[in-house]
């Protein structure tokens, strides 16, 4: 059974200190820090939010779309763009890295080659130290040294099979012995489809 407590008096002072007054003013106090703390929190998910579309922006002209494929048909690649200069002489550290995605239903064939950067050349207007394609030497995962045979700058070509993803990374340098205090060379790498067949 409780106990009861007796001969406990309230004075008016203590009711009127819970008074409705007193309680609403108490609400407004909470809901304007509430207020306060959900506007600081809106900016700054506002400035987190710009400074990821600026850096997306900033960073995807670092990669290569697939240029030669409707992307609508779930085929699709990366590759960061190409940058060597006299740093990379004989440097065989240099690695890219190219994903490819197939997500349909078919086989693909392509052709991997490497191409000038028209856009990056041009912004940096040094078209005059540009080192020609003879002069480059990259090699994939068998890690043989390699060199152009021609300015179609055939990397390699390959397969995917439906629903694949795949990373071939390559190494990509300027060949050793080559003299020059100032070269300089753009490139990306491309991908063209030869042929879609169905996997029988």
């Amino acid at each position: 059974m409780a106990k009861k407590i007796r001969n406990v008096k309230l004075k008016s002072e203590d009711i009127q200190k819970n008074s409705g007054k007193n309680i609403s003013h108490t609400i407004s106090k909470i809901k304007a820090h509430e207020r306060f703390y959900t506007t600081i929190l809106v900016l700054i998910f506002m400035v987190i939010i710009s400074f990821g579309i600026y850096i997306a922006i900033r960073v995807n002209p670092y990669y290569i779309y697939a240029e030669d494929f409707d992307r609508g048909v779930g085929f699709s690649y990366t590759s960061r763009l190409i940058y060597l200069n006299q740093k990379n002489i004989g440097d065989k550290n240099n690695t890219y890295e190219v994903t490819l995605s197939n997500m349909t239903d078919n086989n693909i064939n392509y052709i991997m080659r490497m191409v000038p950067d028209d856009e990056s050349i041009s912004a940096c207007n040094c078209g005059d130290t540009i080192i020609p394609y003879t002069e480059l030497r990259y090699s994939l995962e068998d890690t043989l040294e390699r060199s152009f045979n021609d300015s179609k700058m055939i990397i390699t070509t390959g397969n995917i099979h439906p629903l694949e993803r795949e990373t071939i990374p390559i190494k990509i340098w300027i060949r050793d012995g080559y003299e020059s205090s100032d070269c300089n060379y753009y490139g990306k790498i491309v991908l063209e489809k030869i042929e879609d067949m169905n996997d029988e």
